[in-house]
C-alpha cells in the first residue's frame, strides 16, 4: 500500500503543477485585461499632465510632455538638461528627440510636443506647426546649419503705388492678390537679388517688388530667403515602432498639425510634401511608412504621380530600412478602416491649448461624403463606396483597391493649383520660392487695383 500511495503522490505532482500554471496564466490574463481596460483612463491622465507641463510652449521650441523623453543636442548641455516633464528646449539646438512606448504596468508613455515655424512668415508670430510625438517615436532634425533660417525683426513699409502680390520673388510667379497704394505692412525677408520682399498676405508668405514700397529702415538688413532656407524641423526624418501594441488606443505615431486654413511645406524622410491640416505619420513595418489625413488634406508626389489625400484617407510609401529614406511614390490610396478610425479617437482629447484647433477624427459618413467629391473614376453614373477594409469599390462596378498612384487627384498635370502652394508657388523651403528665377521683368505698373509688379 505504501508503494501505491507514493505512486498516487507522484501522479498528483504534475497535476498540481499544471493547475498552478493554468491559474497563473489566468491571473496574468486577468491582469492584462485590467491593464488594457485602464489604458483610456491613463491616456486622459497623461493628456492632462502635458496640458500643465507644456502650456508655455512657444514657436521653435520643444516640450518634455510625459515620461519618458530623450533628446540629443548639437552642443554640449548639462546632464540634467531636458530630462524632466515640463522642460523646454529650442528646436535649433535639437538633433534628435525620442519618446518611449507606452508601458501600462509602470504608467509611462513618452509624449513630447514641438512647435515649429516651417514656412510660416515671421510677421505672423502666433502661428506654428504643432508636432506631437506619442509612444515609440524618434524625430531627427535634418536642416543643415548653413540653411537654417535666422529671423530678425521685420521692417515696416508703405506701398507707393498699387502693387501685385505674387507667390514667389519674381514676375514669373502667379499673382495671388493686390495691394492699394498707401497700404502699410511689414516685410521679414528679401530675395537673393534684393529686388523682392517677403510679406504676409492672407496668413501666407507672399512677395512684392521692392521698387514699389517706401521701406522704413534698410531692407538689406533683412535675412535672405531662398529655396534652400529652412526653419528648424522643417526638414526631418522620423521613425516609429511597429508591431503589437500594449494599448490599441495609444499607437506609436507622429501627429503634425498646421495652422487652420494654411498649407505648409515639409520635407519628411527625404520626400517633399505640403499639408493643409492634421496628419498622422507612422511606420507599418521597417520598409513602409503610412500617412493618414485626420483633417484637411495632404499634397504628395508630383506630375502624374501627384496625390491629393483628403481627410479620412491614407497612403503608404516604401522606405529604405538602412536610413528610413522614402524611396518611392505614395500609393495604395484608400479610406481609413473603422479600426484605424477608432484607434485615432484618443487624439481628439489632446488639450486644445496645445493645438492650433481641436482635432476631430472623421466618421465613416464623413469619408463617404468626401469620396463623393473626388474626381469620377468610372463615369458620371458610377457610385463609389468604402468597404470594411478601406478599399474604394463601385456599386455594381469594378473595384479600386487603392493601387492607383494619383487616386485623390484628377489627370490634370498642372501643378499650379493654389491649394498646395502656401503662398509660395508650390515651392519648398522657408522662402516661398521653389522655382522661378527671382528676377524682375519690364514695368508691371498699372493704375488698376491689380497693381504693379
Amino acid at each position: 500500500m505504501r508503494i501505491r500511495r507514493i505512486r498516487y503522490s507522484l501522479l498528483a505532482i504534475p497535476l498540481i503543477l499544471v493547475a498552478s500554471l493554468l491559474l497563473s496564466y489566468q491571473q496574468q490574463g486577468q491582469a492584462a485585461d485590467t491593464v488594457f481596460a485602464e489604458c483610456p483612463a491613463m491616456i486622459q491622465t497623461v493628456f492632462a499632465e502635458i496640458d500643465r507641463n507644456c502650456s508655455s510652449l512657444e514657436r521653435n521650441s520643444a516640450c518634455y510632455g510625459f515620461q519618458q523623453v530623450q533628446a540629443a543636442f548639437n552642443e554640449e548641455m548639462p546632464d540634467d538638461y531636458f530630462t524632466h516633464p515640463a522642460d523646454l528646449a529650442p528646436l535649433s539646438m535639437i538633433d534628435t528627440i525620442q519618446t518611449l512606448p507606452l508601458d501600462p504596468v509602470t504608467s509611462n508613455w513618452g509624449v513630447a510636443l514641438m512647435k515649429a515655424q516651417a514656412n510660416l512668415p515671421d510677421t505672423v508670430p502666433g502661428q506654428s506647426v504643432v508636432f506631437v510625438l506619442m509612444g515609440d517615436v524618434e524625430v531627427e532634425n535634418r536642416v543643415a546649419p548653413e540653411n537654417l533660417w535666422r529671423p530678425t525683426n521685420p521692417v515696416s513699409m508703405t506701398a507707393l503705388a498699387n502693387a501685385n502680390v505674387r507667390s514667389g520673388p519674381g514676375t514669373t510667379w502667379n499673382v495671388i492678390g493686390g495691394l492699394d497704394a498707401g497700404t502699410e505692412l511689414e516685410a521679414d525677408a528679401t530675395s537673393p537679388n534684393g529686388s523682392w520682399l517677403r510679406i504676409t498676405y492672407e496668413n501666407q508668405a507672399a512677395w512684392v517688388s521692392r521698387d514699389l514700397f517706401d521701406v522704413d529702415g534698410t531692407a538689406s538688413d533683412l535675412p535672405v530667403a531662398d529655396e534652400s532656407t529652412r526653419t528648424p524641423m522643417q526638414m526631418f526624418y522620423f521613425r516609429t515602432g511597429f508591431g503589437e501594441l500594449a494599448c490599441s488606443g495609444a499607437p506609436n505615431q507622429l501627429i503634425v498639425q498646421g495652422p487652420e486654413h494654411v498649407t505648409i511645406n515639409l520635407t519628411v524622410n527625404g520626400a517633399e510634401m505640403s499639408i493643409g491640416s492634421t496628419i498622422s505619420f507612422r511606420q507599418i513595418d521597417a520598409d513602409t511608412v503610412q500617412l493618414s489625413v485626420i483633417e484637411g488634406a495632404a499634397y504628395l508626389n508630383s506630375g502624374r504621380d501627384r496625390v491629393v489625400v483628403p481627410a479620412g484617407f491614407t497612403v503608404i510609401a516604401p522606405l529604405d530600412p538602412a536610413d528610413n529614406t522614402i524611396v518611392g511614390a505614395w500609393t495604395e490610396f484608400r479610406a481609413l478602416t473603422p479600426d484605424e478610425l477608432t484607434a485615432m479617437l484618443p487624439v481628439e482629447t489632446l488639450p486644445r491649448t496645445l493645438l492650433n484647433y481641436p482635432i476631430v477624427v472623421p466618421t465613416q459618413d464623413d469619408i463617404q461624403a468626401a469620396l463623393n467629391t473626388l474626381p469620377s473614376r468610372g463615369g458620371s453614373n458610377t457610385v463609389w463606396v468604402v468597404d470594411d477594409n478601406g478599399n474604394i469599390v463601385s456599386v455594381g462596378g469594378s473595384s479600386n483597391s487603392g493601387g492607383g498612384s494619383n487616386s485623390g487627384d484628377d489627370d490634370d498635370d498642372n501643378d499650379d493649383d493654389d491649394d498646395s502652394s502656401s503662398g509660395n508657388g508650390g515651392g519648398n523651403g522657408n522662402s516661398g520660392n521653389g522655382g522661378g528665377n527671382g528676377g524682375d521683368d519690364d514695368d508691371e505698373s498699372s493704375g488698376s487695383g491689380s497693381g504693379s509688379h
